[in-house]
């Protein structure tokens, strides 16, 4: 497997990085429930192009020899 090298062209930002907390309701984060408009929305699924499925698209047969040659 190759190695990847990853190279950012971007300066530095000039300024420290800040954190800050955000004080979340855990007792209402848990007792959310989806909406109509969530129940009804219609979910796209986006798979791999080929499924899984393992596909032999070279006819071998070609490049067998003619014994009689």
């Amino acid at each position: 497997m190759p190695h990847y090298k990853f190279d950012l062209q971007l300066p530095e930002i000039p300024v420290k990085a800040k954190l800050f907390t955000f004080k979340l309701d855990q007792k209402k984060a848990a007792e959310y429930e989806l909406s109509q408009v969530e129940v009804n929305q219609e979910q796209i699924l986006n798979v791999d192009y080929d499924m899984g499925m393992s596909l032999d698209l070279i006819d071998r047969g070609i490049y067998q020899v003619d014994p009689d040659l």
